[in-house]
């Protein structure tokens, strides 16, 4: 049976030929709605400040990663980061980041975020599905021992300029494509440059990510 809906104004809303309409669901606060989710998590991490000069470029900040059996995807609405300055560089340059998948292996070390102490939006859900989630401790590197990085995604520029509390806030948003780890993949913080001598900094932030298990690839 398929039902045909008839506005004020005589139009019909049109189906396919077999007598089918398809419907874009959003919540009461205009975010789209998902088909398949069934968990909701939020959680925050806190890399605390760096000695002077750390971490060396190449190294991990933040990670989390789907459990390699996980039976449900990671569909990540947003991430928020925050990068400030704590004392200045002697000397300008620019700091960055990299947003990245990554995969093979878990990022460890610095602080572990057990999955039953992650944040849920519903205190109805069950434990998410991840394998870990872990940040730096005082900004220092994670360990990546076997792990493949896969694609950039975003980078985030940050000035070391003899500008002392400069801060930088970075989002990335639901609206602009959520992005879907399937069992496996993770998503990372990478320092991509160098930092400069004398620099103390630090970087905190929250991700926003349902768990469903039809979301497409």
């Amino acid at each position: 049976m398929a039902v045909q809906f008839i506005g004020p104004s005589g139009n019909i809303q049109e189906v396919n030929a077999g007598k089918a309409s398809f419907a874009t669901t959003y919540g009461a606060d205009g975010s789209l709605m998902t088909p398949g989710v069934t968990l909701t998590f939020q959680q925050g991490f806190n890399g605390g400040i760096s000695a002077a000069a750390v971490p060396a470029a190449g190294s991990v900040i933040w990670a989390m990663r789907q459990g390699a059996a996980a039976t449900l995807r990671a569909i990540v609405r947003k991430i928020r980061v925050n990068m400030l300055t704590v004392v200045a560089a002697t000397a300008a340059q620019m700091v960055d980041l990299e947003l990245l998948r990554y995969a093979a292996a878990d990022i460890t070390g610095g602080t572990s975020i057990l999955a039953a102490n992650i944040g849920r939006k519903h205190t109805g859900s069950a434990n998410p599905q991840i394998a870990h989630f872990n940040h730096s401790t005082n900004m220092a590197a994670l360990t990546t021992t076997g792990v493949t990085f896969g694609q950039s995604i975003a980078f985030i520029t940050h000035s070391s300029a003899a500008l002392a509390r400069n801060e930088v806030i970075f989002e990335w948003d639901a609206w602009e494509g959520p992005i879907v780890l399937r069992a496996g993949e993770g998503l990372c913080l990478r320092v991509t440059t160098a930092i400069g001598a004398g620099m103390t900094w630090g970087v905190k932030g929250s991700v926003q990510w349902d768990e469903g298990a039809t979301v497409a690839a």
